[in-house]
C-alpha cells in the first residue's frame, strides 16, 4: 500500500467524522479506494456524529465494488 495522507482529502474538517449518514455515505467510495480496502464500516457515535472505522455501534459496512479493489488476487 502506498502512503498517503487520507484525512485532508475526507471532509472539510480534514476528519472521518461526519453529523449525518448522508455525507459519510457520500464520501466512503473514496475513502475506500484511496486506503485499497474491502470494506469500510460506518458506525453511530455516542454523540450522534457518525464515523468510518469507529468505536460505535455500525450502522453500514460500505463493500467496495470488485472492479475497484487494487492489487486484488481474488
Amino acid at each position: 500500500m502506498r502512503p498517503y495522507n487520507h484525512y485532508k482529502t475526507m471532509n472539510p474538517n480534514n476528519t472521518t467524522n461526519f453529523s449525518n449518514l448522508e455525507d459519510a455515505l457520500v464520501r466512503v467510495p473514496y475513502f475506500a479506494k484511496v486506503l485499497e480496502v474491502g470494506s469500510v464500516p460506518i458506525t453511530q457515535e455516542d454523540d450522534g456524529t457518525f464515523q468510518f472505522f469507529g468505536s460505535g455501534r455500525k450502522v453500514y459496512e460500505y463493500k467496495t465494488p470488485y472492479d475497484d479493489i487494487q492489487g486484488s488476487e481474488i
